[in-house]
């Protein structure tokens, strides 16, 4: 009897990471133009979380090449510290009531 052949080893995980990074950049740079098009947003917030400084580089050629114009777009980087202690707080709860704190503090990330 002949034995199945085997699969083929998954791909490793910092490739999968990799890739997600690069959509999310992707997504952040359709929403960036989209808000800043429609809402001639001129100033970006960068929170100082995971993957900062490479969305910092990113966001840099950008606006140097001109993906913005023809608003002049900058950026700054901002805070996070904080956020995720607000989520579970009762203002929280109360001002987002019966939602997932989870929820609350991915939305704040992007708020604030």
């Amino acid at each position: 009897m002949l034995s199945p052949l085997p699969l083929p080893p998954p791909p490793p995980l910092p490739w999968l990471l990799l890739m997600q990074l690069l959509l999310l950049l992707l997504l952040l740079v359709m929403v960036m133009m989209m808000v800043s098009v429609i809402y001639r947003c001129e100033l970006i917030a960068l929170g100082n979380g995971t993957a900062c400084r490479e969305t910092e580089s990113y966001l840099s050629d950008l606006i140097q090449s001109g993906w913005f114009y023809p608003l002049d777009v900058k950026f700054t980087i901002v805070n996070e510290q904080g956020t995720s202690i607000y989520s579970c707080s009762p203002v929280a709860q109360k001002e987002f009531a019966g939602t997932d704190p989870n929820v609350i503090s991915a939305s704040n990330d992007i708020l604030y």
